[in-house]
């Protein structure tokens, strides 16, 4: 039985490996039903995972998360019996994956009648790794595949187990394809879009066995703002956001006063006097020359962390990163752990840091932006 399931384990993970996903998942079910036998490589259908896939492929396709769970269990018992996840149903992937060597593919996700589009990131080579998940929120006039270019977050997901959603604003929602940041409707809990992205973050963290503490959330512009929304309404489903250009929970409340916060009047927040059990980590990044989101709003953030928190120690320093200047502020707790980092980069403008020109709304020059995310949210 050991010598099989080995076997199977191998085999299954290699199958994973080339995006035949319906073969591993096969392999697997069949080893811990005790009906394992190595499959003719002749005869072994792929899976295609190009534009115009077919209905039958990409059902086959769906459970990814099972495959992996399966492959990671298995080590610990054999007889462990596979549990089916719903991820979702599938679609086209769109063209070549943008910068990383996983599958990444098109999924919608059913919410109180209503659908979420949205990528998924899945890197290869997870059998065994303690994964971690990141909802990466795109700008105005962006998309998943665009953000997915410009970030090259998918590449750092190979390198650290990360699986990447990338959630999609319909232009039904907003016709510029924002995140409803500023309406009073999308900044509660339990309401709007922050319940629907916390609710598909809940959903995979389920369906690839994520730890609540790995957890995390990041975003551009809107979605820089609807993150720092979801560190506040949502601090127990994500334990650390990162806020690239964003504004601040309750900035605004009309679509008037969100050209007003932009412009840097940010309405003030009436805090409680109690503080939060909970308190969401957070990275902020500004540009000290963004002309569209003023670099006070990322400030107000840093600020507010002041307000939620106990006996902060704060250090600034300057240092010169990839042809850049930049500010770092950073704010730990009293027993030491790192509760908020501030950079600010001189000249920067309302771009993602460290970013691919192969996307829209980056700059090449300054931190990596995507990286010290990725660190950030990493750190114990």
């Amino acid at each position: 039985m050991k010598f099989h399931m080995r076997t199977a384990m191998r085999d299954a993970l290699s199958m994973v490996r080339k995006a035949n996903v319906a073969t591993a998942t096969s392999i697997i079910k069949a080893a811990l039903s005790g009906g394992f036998a190595r499959p003719s490589h002749s005869k072994t259908r792929s899976v295609s995972i190009s534009k115009g896939a077919s209905s039958v492929a990409d059902a086959e396709r769906r459970p990814l998360g099972e495959v992996i769970r399966a492959l990671r269990n298995a080590k610990s018992s054999f007889h462990r019996a596979a549990t089916k996840p719903d991820a979702g149903s599938p679609s086209n992937t769109g063209g070549a994956n943008p910068g990383g060597e996983g599958e990444f593919s098109s999924y919608t996700f059913a919410f109180k009648g209503g659908n979420l589009s949205y990528m998924l990131y899945a890197p290869p080579h997870v059998a065994g790794r303690d994964l971690a998940l990141v909802l990466m929120l795109h700008g105005c006039n962006q998309n998943p595949r665009d953000f997915a270019n410009g970030t090259q977050m998918n590449r750092i997901a190979d390198e650290f187990g990360l699986i990447i959603a990338y959630p999609e604003q319909p232009r039904t929602a907003n016709m510029s394809g924002c995140w409803n940041w500023f309406d009073g409707k999308h900044q509660k809990r339990g309401s709007g879009e922050p319940e629907m992205l916390a609710g598909l973050a809940q959903k995979l963290a389920v369906e690839f066995d994520i730890e609540a503490t790995r957890v995390f959330a990041a975003g551009l512009s809107a979605g820089g703002a609807m993150a720092e929304i979801l560190a506040s309404t949502y601090p127990q489903e994500f334990a650390a956001v990162g806020i690239h250009s964003g504004l601040p929970y309750g900035a605004a409340n009309s679509v008037m006063s969100a050209f007003g916060a932009m412009k840097g009047k940010t309405r003030m927040v009436r805090q409680t006097s109690a503080k939060p059990h909970h308190v969401s980590r957070k990275i902020i990044f500004h540009g000290a020359s963004d002309a569209t989101v003023h670099p006070s709003n990322g400030e107000r953030i840093a600020k507010r962390t002041h307000e939620l928190s106990n006996e902060l120690n704060q250090s600034v320093s300057t240092v010169d990163i990839n042809g850049r200047k930049v500010t770092r502020t950073l704010i730990d707790d009293n027993k030491g752990r790192r509760m908020t980092e501030h950079w600010v980069v001189k000249g920067g403008g309302h771009a993602w840091f460290g970013g691919s020109n192969q996307g829209s709304y980056t700059e090449t020059k300054g931190p990596d932006a995507s990286r010290e995310m990725v660190r950030f949210f990493l750190e114990k």
